[in-house]
């Protein structure tokens, strides 16, 4: 159990080029684009395509990557309460989470998504400890099967060792 009071949602976060450890201030889950939409720029000239000064995102179990022109891509979809996350950053960053309330895209006190138009389902057939490995990696693939790409939101891809999931 957490216990303390809130920090405010006006609080700026340095954020320094390379990896950081940061925490999630807000009190409400929040989506990855709402949540890093204050390191997010243009480029004048480039039509269409945003940049991020932090470009990657994990946790002990989930990961996600910006791609400019797509936007945050990976497993981990969401930041939440009194977690925290690696980042890392291509830049110094000044990283403010925006009030959740506010947020296109947010969880409501039930865990529901607000305004979301993404299937969030997850098919999750196996099972990785991930205490129990040293190090964790992560890989973003695309997978064809007879040379047709795999494009369905259900897809999962595992890695194996011996029998052992060690990843998906």
């Amino acid at each position: 159990m957490l216990v303390g009071d809130p920090v405010s949602l006006d609080t700026q976060i340095n954020i320094a080029e390379g990896w950081n450890w940061v925490s999630y201030l807000p009190q409400e889950t929040m989506d990855i684009p709402a949540a890093m939409s204050s390191v997010l720029y243009e480029i004048p000239g480039i039509i269409d395509t945003s940049f991020s000064k932090i470009n990657y995102i994990k946790t002990l179990e989930l990961i996600t990557d910006y791609y400019p022109g797509w936007g945050w891509f990976g497993t981990l979809e969401d930041m939440s309460p009194g977690q925290g996350y690696v980042m890392r950053a291509g830049e110094d960053a000044t990283l403010q989470y925006p009030n959740p309330d506010d947020s296109i895209g947010h969880n409501n006190d039930s865990g529901e998504c607000v305004n979301c138009n993404v299937d969030r389902a997850f098919n999750q057939t196996w099972e990785v400890n991930p205490h129990d490995y040293q190090y964790n990696g992560s890989v973003t693939a695309s997978v064809s099967i007879d040379g047709i790409q795999a494009t369905s939101t259900l897809d999962q891809l595992g890695i194996f060792v011996d029998g052992e999931c060690r990843g998906f």
